[in-house]
């Protein structure tokens, strides 16, 4: 389904005449269980420029035409997620960032295959912000107050460490 979204954003692009050589990516995906049993699905979609809005319209209208397809229930449509869900790039953190951390018990997490959240490789590499570098991040803060010892990352590592923990 996620591919027929992808291909319906790239003709829409086409369509538009506006370029579909990169496509915008599904920046966040999360996976939970509703309270009736349902699997639920979050995205956090790109909506600034006038490509990623063609692009995010046509993604949405074929997720809303190929889920029932699929064995899939309801999609929101664009139109209403644009009156109701439009967030600021903080507000939208802070609103998946919910669904990350305190909505998926054990259980939930033993059930599923594959990611529960998937963050897209372009935003990972805008932002720097990976696993690795958040264990980084979390040493770097460890030594600053005194609980850790001085760890022997070359000087590179250490800027972009030093550069996350202030972000």
């Amino acid at each position: 389904m996620k591919r027929k979204a992808y291909n319906g954003g790239r003709g829409a692009l086409l369509k538009s005449g506006l370029p579909f050589d990169q496509l915008p990516p599904v920046l966040v995906g999360n996976l939970e269980f509703q309270k009736r049993g349902a699997l639920h699905a979050h995205l956090a979609l790109p909506y600034t420029s006038p490509q990623e809005r063609v692009f995010t319209r046509a993604f949405i209208d074929c997720m809303k035409e190929w889920a029932p397809r699929c064995g899939l229930g309801f999609v929101q449509g664009w139109q209403a997620a644009e009156k109701s869900s439009l967030l600021g790039h903080e507000r939208a953190a802070g609103y998946l960032t919910k669904y990350l951390t305190s909505k998926h018990p054990p259980e939930f997490l033993r059930v599923i295959k594959g990611p529960l959240v998937t963050v897209s490789r372009q935003l990972t590499r805008r932002t720097g912000c990976t696993i690795q570098m958040l264990r980084k991040t979390r040493r770097l803060w460890a030594v600053r107050n005194g609980h850790a010892p001085v760890p022997s990352w070359d000087w590179e590592t250490a800027i972009r460490v030093g550069y996350l923990l202030e972000a």
